[in-house]
């Protein structure tokens, strides 16, 4: 997922760090997976117009699961 290194460096940005054991915890690893990979997906629907235009071939999640 290309969005967790930015989410993983909100924190220290943000002046707070969670606890390793809450960081590592499973469930919070996968809640962050789906977050990614929600804002990755939303990122492909609005931009497909744009990526079918000017990429050969498309790089585009949304276009690549049509296909």
């Amino acid at each position: 997922d290309s969005f967790y290194t930015p989410m993983t460096l909100i924190d220290p940005i943000g002046g707070y760090v969670l606890p390793p054991d809450l960081f590592f915890d499973p469930r919070v690893r996968h809640a962050a997976f789906l977050a990614g990979t929600a804002v990755v997906l939303v990122n492909d629907l609005l931009s497909v117009a744009k990526d079918l235009a000017d990429e050969q071939p498309p790089v585009n999640m949304v276009l690549q699961i049509a296909a």
